[in-house]
């Protein structure tokens, strides 16, 4: 406190008024002092009772009311950190001002895991901050969080995407694990035959290209209706992070079968027809005809499909996540393994009752088998709006076709004198009967569309079109050489010229597309 010093003056008027005025200024003095001691107790008071932070979006003015004076006249300058709380702070000032009394009342803690990007406008009247504080977000383990601040991998299992309910948007798999159930109502290529059965009428003995003469099996797409089967899938991301999934899916469709069966005691003409390499024209084998003999002949197809898959799944590009406002789209890179098995065959049993009695039982089979195996690439991509979403499917398998051809035949015959059977037929027969097998570099692309609907926030209704083309396969049909040598056929004397049929191993392309109904659940 400064001292006045007053002159003294002739009158004691003059120094009665001058005493007066320096009694006021030292009360006003001690007035000063007394009002600053109770300001810091009343800091001090303040700063123990914080309330909870009041976060604003939006960052506020970096302006502050300039710093105080303590009454020891040194500027304190206190840094608040985010993990500091209230209490921490008041001791801090109590340690720079000892006069000042803390209050004891238990301090409540500032939470550890803010919003993010949010600011602490005011904390009690913190000395000498001229900065708002930044507090960064304390994430969630596999949180992501966009630009708005909305954490787009909170629902999913360990973090992962989930869906919303209807209405308010789905997000991006909605869970590790798919499966998928799917009906399939395909067709496929139909297998092409020679004529196997004729009908003769108007003298005709059924030889092809002869007037009244009709074909009653082959010669046309056998095996080429529509044929229901199913696919099966289900799959599994390997990481909470959906970079690496591997998905297993397996298809058959039903055995498809075409037939002919038809027995005649003479009336109508039943014959097998041929080319006759000897005469070199169009012939035939009559096993009814009136007055003459009496037979039946009986030919059958049978065609079965089915396939299995083994992808890695890695994406290539997503969107950022939500779609509820937006659309949302995947793409994702396809490898792994792939096997295709097709197996055909054809069947014609004949049989030739004439006198004697004597009976002439004869078969012809043609059967084939092709197993495909090969690695495969390809690409998914997959486009979502709210509950509605469309995926695209290209597929390459690349690798080999093992092929099975077996050609066989016999003759039986039945007299009164025993039972004699032969090899060979009237199709396979002794130059053409065999097992044989080939590998044949293969191509088998697909692809595939497939519109899907969300029924809940987890299962899915999908509808969708596949065709899948395979490059080379071994068929029946293709095996059969009509060109015969009658004198290589059974119970014909010795061969008379060139063995005929030949041996072929003859190769095709075959494909096989359709409609999809399904069900997909993902948890």
């Amino acid at each position: 406190m400064q001292h006045v010093l007053l002159i003294a003056k002739p009158t004691i008027g003059h120094a009665l008024v001058r005493g007066r005025a320096v009694l006021g200024v030292v009360c006003l003095c001690l007035l000063g002092v007394w009002v600053g001691e109770a300001g810091g107790q009343v800091d001090s008071s303040s700063k123990s009772k914080t309330s909870r932070p009041v976060w604003s979006p939006q960052r506020p003015s970096t302006t502050a009311p300039a710093p105080t004076k303590s009454p020891t006249n040194r500027s304190t300058t206190l840094q608040f950190r985010p993990t500091r709380t209230a209490q921490a702070t008041t001791k801090t000032r109590a340690q720079t001002n000892p006069s000042v009394k803390t209050s004891q009342r238990k301090t409540p803690q500032i939470a550890t895991h803010p919003e993010p990007e949010e600011i602490i406008e005011s904390i009690g009247p913190i000395v000498g901050t001229t900065e708002p504080i930044l507090v960064e977000p304390s994430l969630p383990a596999g949180a992501v969080w966009d630009e708005a601040h909305v954490n787009l991998d909170a629902c999913g299992i360990e973090g992962g995407p989930c869906y919303g309910s209807p209405g308010e948007g789905f997000l991006s798999t909605g869970g590790r694990i798919w499966g998928r159930s799917e009906l399939l109502v395909w067709w496929t290529r139909g297998m092409r035959t020679p004529a196997l059965v004729t009908q003769g009428t108007n003298g005709s003995l059924g030889e092809l290209g002869r007037s009244g003469t009709n074909i009653l099996f082959g010669a046309e797409n056998l095996n080429d209706d529509t044929r229901l089967g199913g696919r099966f899938t289900l799959g599994y991301w390997l990481d909470s992070g959906y970079n690496w999934g591997v998905e297993a899916s397996f298809f058959f469709v039903e055995e498809e079968g075409a037939g002919f069966d038809q027995t005649s005691f003479g009336s109508p003409l039943l014959a097998r027809p041929l080319f006759n390499v000897v005469t070199g024209a169009e012939d035939s084998l009559v096993f009814a005809q009136p007055g003459v003999v009496a037979g039946s002949i009986e030919a059958s197809t049978t065609s079965r499909l089915h396939g299995f898959e083994l992808l890695m799944r890695h994406p290539l590009a997503r969107s950022p996540g939500v779609s509820g406002v937006g659309d949302w789209y995947s793409i994702d890179a396809l490898v792994g393994y792939r096997f295709l098995r097709l197996e055909e065959d054809i069947k014609i049993v004949n049989l030739l009752e004439s006198a004697g009695p004597t009976t002439i039982d004869t078969l012809d089979l043609f059967d084939t088998r092709n197993d495909f195996h090969g690695a495969e690439f390809g690409v998914s991509t997959h486009f979502r709006r709210n509950q509605w979403s469309l995926g695209l499917l290209m597929k390459l398998g690349i690798g080999a076709t093992h092929a099975r051809s077996l050609v066989d035949g016999s003759t039986t015959t039945r007299t009164a004198a025993g039972t004699d059977v032969d090899a060979g037929g009237l199709l396979a027969l002794s130059p053409n009967i065999a097992r044989r097998s080939r590998d044949e570099f293969t191509m088998v692309p697909e692809v595939g569309l497939t519109l899907g609907y969300d029924i809940t926030s987890r299962l899915q209704a999908t509808f969708g079109y596949t065709l899948i083309y395979w490059s080379r396969v071994a068929r029946p049909g293709d095996q059969i050489d009509r060109n015969i040598n009658r004198s290589s056929i059974p119970n014909n004397g010795p061969t008379i010229g060139a063995p005929r049929p030949e041996p072929v191993f003859v190769f095709t392309d075959y494909w096989v597309q359709g409609m999809n109904f399904g069900l997909e659940y993902r948890y």
